[in-house]
């Protein structure tokens, strides 16, 4: 039988609106794995896709990503290791990252959460081949300060404002 494996998505707090900010997807117990898909959700509201990138998993690069539905807060992911051997990673290792350009306001969060809608989340692995049963935990993002940034060692001549949240 093949053991179940985790996979995580990162807890981020971006600096302020309108910044970027990447959550890592890793992964735990990931023993001869040949196959991985899911749905990757967010706000609309909140986060707006940029990319993927900072690949880590044999085979994985953008041609394994769906982006027609990112309007709508989703990204689907399906990943097949080519060569059929199988991969096994590190316990924490990151996969990819997904950057998203921060549109909600300061103090406002969103989920990162994995669903089956319209990717199913599912994996494959081990010798025969089997469907290995994934466990998922879910991120999030946190944007920008709820207060405003305080200045200090400034002059006494010399004043600045800042909204909360807010870079400049």
């Amino acid at each position: 039988t093949t053991n179940p494996f985790t996979v995580t998505a990162s807890h981020e707090t971006s600096e302020c609106s309108a910044s970027t900010v990447s959550v890592s997807i890793s992964v735990r117990s990931f023993n001869i794995a040949k196959a991985l898909s899911f749905t990757l959700a967010w706000d609309p509201a909140k986060l707006s896709y940029s990319s993927v990138g900072n690949f880590n998993l044999q085979h994985l690069d953008n041609a394994d990503f769906g982006v027609s539905q990112i309007s709508s807060g989703k990204l689907t992911m399906a990943w097949i290791d080519e060569d059929g051997t199988g991969e096994t990673l590190p316990d924490g290792t990151v996969i990819f990252r997904v950057t998203f350009t921060v549109t909600g306001l300061p103090g406002e969060s969103s989920p990162i959460s994995f669903t089956n809608n319209p990717t199913d989340i599912v994996a494959g692995g081990g010798q025969p081949v089997v469907t290995i049963p994934v466990t998922t935990e879910n991120g999030s993002v946190t944007i920008g300060a709820s207060s405003a940034p305080v200045i200090s060692n400034c002059p006494s001549n010399i004043s600045e404002t800042n909204d909360a949240g807010q870079c400049g």
